[in-house]
């Protein structure tokens, strides 16, 4: 049984937090780390510290404070509570989840239906991939040229990379890569098999032990494939809940969740809330706000920092080659 105390990192749509989860006692002491660069989203481990995606970008697309990049990847050094500017480049859009596999941190642009890598190291670009490029022909749109699918969601398991589409109206689907990071190299993912009908506008995907979890955004629950369960709903506070934010453990899971609203100026004033699952049953053990910071966007573990910078992609078969563009 692991200890009731979490060390988190929550990035909302206000600010990124400090976290400390007491859930034995049912309350959490919280911190506010930076707000300077709203919108707060994706959080990833690397062997410094944890990266933040940060766009520092309002509603009326101007920089929110002059003078910080716009669309960059922040670092938070182990032991630091002050996050710095790390990584900025003209391909940064929209940011939403990053994921490191190694040292090299993948990021879901927000435009168009790319995976940029960078290399940690130089902090420049590697490569970009075209993920439209292997979409079998019904899942294939025009209707939005700039976005088509919203890609938004990365992780990796057991040598593959997940990575998830919102998909607007049409259903959420993920593709599973295959991702080879031998002797130190550039990862080159190839796709394995496609997930489908998974929520709808649906943000977060881990799989972990047999189980693959999604977050429904619309459905305002838990997606747990695989799971004799299969599905949990999260409860309302007044408002309909929107989670986004995931962290999957041996015997529990974390799960953030805000107020759904189509106007993202709402989801800026959502209380922040977060709630723990026993991951046998996905019953609820407990349901908890953090404070007025808005929706959440993505959730890290502080005390496994280093085990996650560890994880890398093994290699394994090609099936079908990504596109560079």
């Amino acid at each position: 049984m692991a200890g009731t105390t979490l060390n988190l990192l929550v990035s909302t749509h206000v600010a990124l937090l400090h976290t400390v989860l007491d859930i034995a006692a049912g309350k959490a002491d919280v911190t506010v780390l930076h707000d300077a660069c709203p919108v707060y989203f994706g959080l990833t481990a690397c062997a410094g510290g944890t990266l933040i995606a940060a766009r520092n970008v309002g509603l009326d697309f101007r920089v929110v404070t002059p003078g910080l990049p716009r669309n960059a990847i922040w670092l938070l050094p182990h032991g630091s509570k002050t996050p710095e500017p790390y990584i900025a480049h003209p391909v940064l859009f929209d940011l939403h989840q990053i994921h490191a596999v190694g040292n090299w941190p993948f990021v879901v642009i927000g435009r168009g239906s790319r995976l940029a890598v960078f290399d940690i190291a130089t902090r420049q670009l590697a490569a970009c991939f075209d993920l439209q490029s292997v979409l079998p022909p019904d899942l294939r749109r025009t209707d939005r040229p700039a976005d088509p699918y919203h890609f938004n969601s990365i992780s990796s398991a057991g040598g593959r990379l997940l990575v998830l589409a919102h998909n607007w109206q049409e259903g959420s689907f993920a593709l599973e890569l295959h991702c080879d990071a031998a002797l130190g190299q550039l990862p080159v993912p190839v796709l394995h098999t496609i997930h489908r009908n998974l929520g709808h506008a649906s943000h977060d995907i881990v799989f972990d032990r047999g189980t693959l979890f999604v977050l429904d955004g619309e459905g305002g629950a838990l997606i747990a494939r695989g799971h004799s369960a299969g599905r949990a709903q999260l409860s309302e506070q007044g408002t309909k809940p929107y989670p986004r934010g995931l962290i999957v453990m041996a015997d529990r899971l974390v799960v953030g969740y805000g107020s759904w609203s189509a106007e993202h100026a709402d989801r800026a004033t959502s209380p922040t809330r977060l709630c723990v699952l026993d991951r046998e049953s996905l019953e609820l053990r407990l349901d908890l706000e953090l404070g007025p910071f808005g929706n959440p966007c993505a959730l890290s573990l502080l005390e496994t920092a280093a085990h996650q910078a560890e994880r890398g992609c093994g290699s394994s078969r090609v099936s079908a080659t990504l596109s560079f563009v």
